[in-house]
C-alpha cells in the first residue's frame, strides 16, 4: 500500500463523505483518489499525476454500495457515526465481533467489525465492489485499526491500514 498524504474527509450525521487525496505509488509518482457518497450517490476519480484518468465511476447501484460500504468502514475514525441513532445496526456475532449495517435509500451495506479487551475496534471487513478494467467486481477487504487516543473526550484510532483481499 501506497503512502496518503493531504487526506480530507468531510462525514455528516446522514450518510456521506467527501475523500480527496494523494497516493504515492512509487518515488515522483501519485494517484489523485476523490471519492464521495452523497445523497445515495456513489463516485470514484483517480487520476494519475492529478491529469491522467484511470477510474471514473459514478451512479451506479454498485458505486453506491461500494462507497457507503467505505463510508461505513471509515467511520470507525468518528466513532459517533457508528452509533445505533446515526443509523448503524449492530448484531452480535460472538463476544469479540459483531456486524455493522446501514441503510441509506434502497443501499443496505455491512461489514464484520472485531474488538479488542477494551471494547476498542481492532480491524473490520467485508465486500464493496472495486473497479476491474472499468467493470464493478465485489471483492472482500479488510482493514486494521490502532493508536487509539482521546479526541474530545472520545477514543479514537489514529492510524489504518485497509487493502483488498485478492486470490
Amino acid at each position: 500500500m501506497g503512502a496518503i498524504h493531504g487526506h480530507r474527509a468531510l462525514l455528516r450525521a446522514a450518510a456521506g463523505f467527501v475523500w480527496d487525496a494523494k497516493v504515492r505509488v512509487a518515488p515522483l509518482l501519485a494517484v489523485r483518489v476523490r471519492d464521495r457518497y452523497v445523497q445515495g450517490v456513489g463516485v470514484m476519480r483517480a487520476s494519475l499525476a492529478a491529469v491522467i484518468p484511470i477510474v471514473h465511476q459514478q451512479g451506479t447501484s454498485e458505486m453506491a454500495s461500494s462507497t457507503l460500504a467505505r463510508y461505513l468502514a471509515e467511520a470507525v475514525w468518528w466513532p459517533t457515526a457508528l452509533l445505533p441513532e446515526s443509523g448503524v445496526r449492530w448484531d452480535a456475532i460472538d463476544d469479540d465481533r459483531a456486524r455493522a449495517s446501514i441503510t441509506d435509500g434502497v443501499v443496505t451495506v455491512s461489514m464484520i467489525v472485531h474488538f479488542g479487551k477494551r471494547g476498542e475496534i481492532t480491524s473490520v471487513s467485508g465486500q464493496r465492489y472495486r473497479d476491474a478494467d472499468g467493470a464493478p467486481v465485489l471483492t472482500g477487504f479488510e482493514g486494521r485499526v490502532g493508536k487509539y487516543e482521546r479526541i474530545h473526550a472520545m477514543m479514537v484510532p489514529t492510524e489504518s491500514e485497509i487493502g483488498w483481499v485478492l486470490d
